[in-house]
């Protein structure tokens, strides 16, 4: 969120989230249902698989929009250089030109990536948080589905989810702190809030 605060005009990382979308309300209503009523294991697995396959995705379009400037010994920090490539005004004053086409479109395509990251790692906690209240409303006995939803989030393969998603969390943070260390930050995001209200 913190990366989508920055380049885009949001000022405030705690609303620059697409759960003002109806369509990624209904469908994370409908994933809180299906997590309830139905076996979580299986539903934890597939948002996984589409979590780390989605995690892929956004480490190619952060490697388009920086032009694979950073070597492979930089990879421990997916989101280095970043901001680098972005220009420092609002997105939408990014004026379309033909020397402009290939950075709209990267930058199109992160974004569609990382809000596609974010709506995947919100349903996984949904489904999360659904099968524990469901194991703590059943009691103290484990059944079969507890059993198996906790073994997968227990799992290696869940493990390196958590521990991609945590480094791209830290190294998201690292390039916002980065870019609002710049001297002439404060007079740009002045002159951002200015252009929002």
């Amino acid at each position: 969120r913190q990366v989508v605060a920055h380049i885009s005009c949001l000022s405030s990382p705690s609303i620059s989230n697409v759960t003002h979308s109806s369509t990624s309300s209904t469908l994370s209503a409908a994933v809180k249902t299906i997590a309830t009523h139905h076996d979580p294991q299986k539903l934890i697995k597939l948002l996984a698989a589409a979590l780390e396959s989605r995690i892929l995705h956004l480490n190619i379009c952060i490697k388009a929009l920086r032009n694979d400037r950073i070597s492979d010994d930089a990879e421990k920090f997916m989101c280095d250089g970043l901001t680098e490539r972005i220009p420092c005004v609002p997105l939408h004053d990014i004026q379309e030109s033909e020397g402009n086409s290939t950075l709209i479109h990267n930058l199109s395509t992160l974004f569609r990536s990382i809000i596609s990251v974010d709506w995947l790692v919100n349903s996984l906690a949904t489904v999360v948080k659904a099968a524990c209240q469901r194991s703590n409303d059943a009691g103290v006995g484990l059944g079969r589905s507890e059993r198996e939803w906790k073994k997968e989030i227990s799992s290696k393969s869940f493990e390196n989810l958590i521990n991609q998603l945590s480094l791209l969390h830290r190294s998201a943070l690292a390039e916002v702190c980065k870019v609002r260390t710049e001297p002439d930050y404060d007079q740009r995001e002045l002159v951002r809030n200015r252009r929002s209200t």
